[in-house]
């Protein structure tokens, strides 16, 4: 798919980087980081971003945790103090980065398609593939190993997982019944083909997400949560969360 001509999607990237810049000057990180991570990816544009020359594509994936590495950087640098980096977990990162780059070394190859020719993939592909991994995986597993680090940290990002769970729960059923139409409302364009939504009498919804299957894997992580937090007996803010489970998993079906 190409990039949307949508003027909504272009303005509705812009004040959400003007919205997220407000938060991060605020005194509580942890809510801004919750804010954006959970906002951008339950209501930004699928598709839309900004291509600029060499540095990679920023869209949705990338802009909620850019902005937080920034405030990281400029506006918390205590947050960084006692991070032991180099675990084995961070390695991982390193290691999904040079299999990018692997990737297009052994890929490089001319292929033939009758009269066409497709060239292989270059080494500055794979510095791009890997840059791509750095920001989409790398720097949101980073955010999440410097601020959130105690209990009670982790125990506000259940209950807001749980919470998106439940409001996503609502505009799911919008679309069930009336097909999936928020995004094309909103954002004047469909983010993936509509002939393949059809269950059970009504529509597997897709919401703000790039398809069905995401929004189906995004309300089974908050179906679990809701359970976990239920076993624990942790309301989401006034919803009892042994309530959450069950109904989360409802909508899940």
């Amino acid at each position: 798919m190409g990039l949307p001509d949508s003027t909504s999607a272009t303005v509705a990237l812009l004040l959400f980087i003007a919205i997220g810049t407000v938060l991060v000057m605020t005194d509580r990180p942890i809510y801004a980081v919750l804010a954006l991570a959970l906002g951008g990816a339950m209501f930004l544009p699928v598709g839309a971003g900004f291509d600029f020359p060499v540095i990679p594509f920023l869209s949705r994936r990338n802009i909620p945790y850019l902005i937080i590495g920034l405030a990281i950087i400029f506006l918390w640098p205590k947050k960084l103090q006692g991070i032991q980096l180099g675990r084995w977990p961070d390695l991982l990162v390193l290691v999904l980065c040079f299999l990018a780059m692997a990737t297009a070394k052994l890929n490089s190859d001319v292929v033939f398609w009758g009269p066409r020719a497709l060239h292989g993939l270059t080494t500055w592909d794979g510095i791009s593939s890997a840059a791509y991994t750095l920001l989409d995986v790398g720097l949101p597993y980073m955010v999440g190993r410097i601020l959130f680090q105690t209990s009670s940290d982790l125990r506000r990002l259940l209950i807001w997982i749980a919470g998106a769970g439940l409001v996503y729960s609502l505009l799911a059923l919008i679309e069930i019944r009336l097909s999936p139409q928020l995004h094309n409302w909103v954002y004047g364009y469909h983010p993936h083909e509509n002939r393949f939504n059809m269950r059970w009498g009504g529509y597997r919804p897709m919401i703000f997400m790039v398809n069905g299957l995401a929004v189906g894997l995004f309300m089974m992580v908050t179906t679990v949560v809701a359970f976990s937090l239920g076993r624990a007996r942790i309301n989401i803010g006034f919803f009892p969360s042994r309530f959450a489970g069950p109904y989360l998993l409802v909508i899940l079906v």
